[in-house]
């Protein structure tokens, strides 16, 4: 059993729907899947209806193949929105249900994380502006953590439980520099046989982000109008009127036929705020470079 965990925003999103489920050696349990549905109790459940045993025996009922079994969900590293305050806890019903299972773990630098989580905070209806964002107490329902995205500490709690050797870290950064490298390590890394794709799966793109103009606009516009995630009572109280309409229109015609002709899409992060969070994340780095040999500075992260 082999659990990809992401985290958010380092290309899950397309491994789910391009690589996974069509590589003939992999049997993927997507949870989406009525079959499947089960997996959400790993992260749904309340602590104390929690029970691994009973999802473990779900698990062993609908294994029906051969094939490499990959389980595949980025809310196993914990809720961005809530500061991954849940990380920890799911690592250990993992672990229950799963103590045998091969973890693959995807990271992204920091500062170009901070910076993809809050337009997709725009995109799920949220009204902050970028600095507002960073500074959400964790007594609100909806918050943000920079310890969230302190890597190493999540890392070496998966290499602890499942053991070094069982733990495959890899980087976005080395995805968007070669598809076919990125893929290869990782079915290497699940034994896998066959290492054929077809190259024009890569054309297509998930997740295509708002420009900066219409980012600017659906902040104020979402502060209006429904998003189940951020805005459930809204001044406007037409659902039909909601958050994921105006994303629509702006990501779907304004934003190709002008916005990304003004304003394209530029970081949020200022010079001064980059240089903080480069001295918040070093430490996290260099401890993450002494358990995982990675290209950390080959790909600007804060060292």
């Amino acid at each position: 059993m082999f659990i990809h965990i992401g985290y958010h925003k380092t290309a899950t999103t397309f491994l789910q729907q391009y690589i996974f489920p069509n590589h003939p050696e992999i049997e993927y349990w997507n949870r989406h899947s009525p079959k499947y549905k089960w997996l959400a109790d790993i992260v749904t459940c309340h602590d104390f209806d929690f029970n691994a045993h009973e999802i473990r025996l779900k698990a062993q009922s609908v294994s029906s193949t051969t094939k490499v079994k990959l389980i595949s969900w980025e809310q196993f590293s914990g809720a961005p929105y809530r500061g991954g305050s849940d990380s920890r806890i799911i690592a250990d019903r993992l672990h229950g249900v799963f103590p045998n299972a091969k973890i693959i773990i995807s990271i992204r630098n920091q500062l170009d994380m901070i910076d993809s989580l809050y337009r997709q905070y725009i995109h799920q209806g949220g009204g902050c502006g970028f600095d507002s964002f960073l500074n959400l107490s964790h007594e609100c329902c909806v918050y943000f953590s920079l310890k969230h995205l302190c890597y190493d500490r999540m890392i070496h709690y998966y290499q602890q439980l499942f053991g070094t050797g069982a733990v495959f870290v890899c980087l976005y950064e080395a995805f968007q520099a070669s598809h076919y490298d990125f893929i290869s390590k990782l079915f290497r890394f699940m034994s896998l046989k066959s290492n054929s794709f077809n190259n024009e799966i890569f054309m297509n793109r998930t997740n295509q982000g708002m420009s900066s103009l219409s980012i600017a606009i659906a902040r104020i516009v979402n502060r209006f109008v429904y998003s189940p995630s951020f805005n459930p009572n809204p001044v406007i109280p037409f659902r039909a009127i909601n958050s994921h309409f105006f994303r629509r229109c702006l990501q779907g015609y304004l934003d190709p036929l002008m916005f990304n002709r003004i304003s394209g899409k530029r970081s949020f992060i200022s010079k001064e705020r980059r240089v903080q969070l480069n001295d918040y994340f070093r430490t996290s780095n260099r401890s993450l470079l002494n358990r995982v040999d990675l290209p950390l500075k080959e790909y600007n992260y804060p060292l």
